[in-house]
């Protein structure tokens, strides 16, 4: 976060400290639309870009990619609220977008849904947005790492 190093930087120049200038580094990965996702994912070690920063965010995934990173945060936020959530044992392997919003779905209400109702579900929550709906061409598409680690950010850090 600019401003924090930024106001840390001012506040120790002030107590006497010798800073030389320091301007963090923009990496490529953060003009992706995904970006606001796997910030959250990276932040909870459930991504990983390397020493290159490569993500593989725009690449195609597959079901059980999307199910295990689902299934990890849905983990994570019984933890973080106390609330239960369902597992998802049904993605297929050849998973496209309509599977992975349903699954998310699912697994947030234990309610088997249409897609129309999924949508409708997530966009409500806040969950899914523009930034997600305009990276989806058609929904039998085949989901990219950005799609899942997108969904799975938004779900944990706004669901409830």
């Amino acid at each position: 976060n600019r401003e924090a190093i930024s106001w840390v930087q001012k506040t120790l120049k002030k107590q006497g400290a010798y800073l030389a200038e320091f301007t963090p580094p923009h990496m490529e990965v953060m003009d992706s639309w995904a970006y606001p996702g796997l910030k959250v994912v990276r932040g909870l070690g459930l991504a990983g870009g390397g020493y290159n920063n490569y993500y593989g965010l725009d690449e195609a995934a597959n079901g059980w990619t999307a199910q295990s990173c689902l299934n990890v945060i849905f983990g994570l936020l019984e933890l973080k609220t106390g609330g239960a959530y369902e597992e998802i044992t049904d993605i297929p392997e050849n998973a496209k977008l309509s599977d992975l919003v349903v699954a998310a779905a699912f697994g947030l209400t234990g309610e088997h849904m249409i897609l129309e109702e999924a949508l409708s579900y997530l966009t409500e929550k806040g969950l899914l947005d523009a930034a997600f709906l305009t990276h989806v061409g058609n929904w039998q598409d085949v989901p990219t790492v950005g799609h899942i680690y997108y969904l799975a950010g938004m779900i944990y850090e706004k669901a409830f």
